[in-house]
């Protein structure tokens, strides 16, 4: 996996950076441009409760993080240090910050852990797992969600708030339920296949998936499907034998850090709206089919797009004329400091794992 994870890390470009910082601040601007209302902003109460709501929105973020690199120090055997374990949360965050959907992330997080002296099996296992515990708590959240607030509520049907914000674009963002139901089923087959994999028969699956790409529209992926099929069976090895104490471990903190997440919305759009218990579930749910949506691969970071889907679910819950500044403000908490701090920390991390001085650009030679 080194070769193909550094040429995704090369990916990591400078380019890359500014474009997703000029896509989501021109969407922003826009959003801000056209939502802005100067009555309602100075009609802001900078009250003791909004204040704790931002700084808790803040606190949730830190928390999340904090979740995720206890996760990968516990599902790497308990062996990275803070350090590592926070520049690697960073650099996996950053990853997904700078390039496009889904394209970001597992490849580059095998080369992160085992540039920090991790075994290439246990880094291969280690993010394969959380793959697939994020993955169960997406369904697992998914179909909790929608039972508690139905179809009409999760995907914001007949909100149509587009018009009342003079922004018809949001009309066209149609059809979310569709993208949610695909994705569902996906992160379903895929949970299974893993599940086989892990803790059944990975050698049979290998061999499926190389069954599979045997056929003429899938064989333009058979070098891959076989080096999947060799990770599975790595991994399998490295957490065969692990007791359930260990996967409820995990799975509970995936569940946190993920809650984290998605609460930041809840409570940044408390501190400026008011919104009850069950207005709190029904964000959530939404955020759920956001973060699903964010997976396209259209741009790095879905910049643009996570902004007009954010709002096209939550207008209903800020008020009109605060509905680009929040926007913009969630993705001040979420995504920009990643992309900034990952772009600060690269060129530190890579001179420390390559024992080497450290140079202003990103470089892998």
């Amino acid at each position: 996996m080194t070769e193909p994870a550094k040429q995704e890390l090369r990916g990591l470009s400078q380019r890359n950076i500014y474009i997703a910082l000029a896509i989501g601040l021109v969407v922003s601007g826009f959003l801000i441009y056209r939502t802005f209302d100067y009555e309602a902003f100075t009609a802001i109460r900078w009250s003791n409760e909004l204040l704790l709501f931002l700084g808790l929105s803040l606190l949730l973020m830190v928390i999340r993080h904090f979740l995720y690199m206890y996760r990968v120090w516990l599902v790497t055997g308990k062996q990275m240090r803070f350090r590592q374990a926070f520049e690697s949360i960073v650099m996996w965050e950053f990853a997904s910050a700078a390039t496009p959907g889904i394209v970001g992330g597992a490849a580059v997080a095998m080369f992160i852990l085992n540039k920090e002296k991790i075994s290439m099996g246990k880094s291969t296992g280690s993010v394969m797992l959380i793959t697939f515990m994020d993955n169960l708590f997406f369904i697992v959240a998914a179909i909790v969600l929608f039972a508690l607030v139905g179809l009409e509520s999760m995907f914001a049907i007949s909100e149509g708030c587009g018009e009342e914000m003079n922004l018809p674009i949001l009309g066209y963002i149609g059809g979310i339920q569709y993208i949610f139901l695909l994705g569902i089923s996906f992160s379903a087959l895929l949970s299974s296949l893993l599940v086989w994999g892990l803790l059944g028969n990975p050698r049979a699956l290998k061999l499926l998936l190389l069954n599979i790409t045997k056929w003429k529209l899938f064989s333009r992926w058979r070098e891959k499907a076989k080096e999947v099929g060799d990770d599975i069976i790595v991994t399998s090895k490295e957490f065969r034998g692990k007791k359930i104490g260990f996967w409820l471990r995990v799975f509970v903190v995936t569940t946190l850090a993920w809650s984290c997440k998605y609460l930041v919305v809840n409570a940044l759009i408390t501190a400026f709206g008011d919104v009850n218990a069950w207005d709190q579930v029904v964000i959530m749910s939404r955020m759920l089919v956001l973060w699903l949506v964010m997976l396209i691969p259209l741009t790095p970071g879905s910049s643009g797009l996570a902004e007009l889907t954010f709002l096209a679910l939550m207008c209903s819950y800020v008020d009109a004329g605060l509905a680009g500044t929040i926007t913009f403000l969630w993705r001040m908490l979420t995504y920009y400091p990643y992309l900034i701090l990952g772009a600060l920390l690269m060129p530190r991390w890579l001179a420390r794992v390559y024992n080497r001085k450290r140079k202003s650009r990103f470089s892998l030679k």
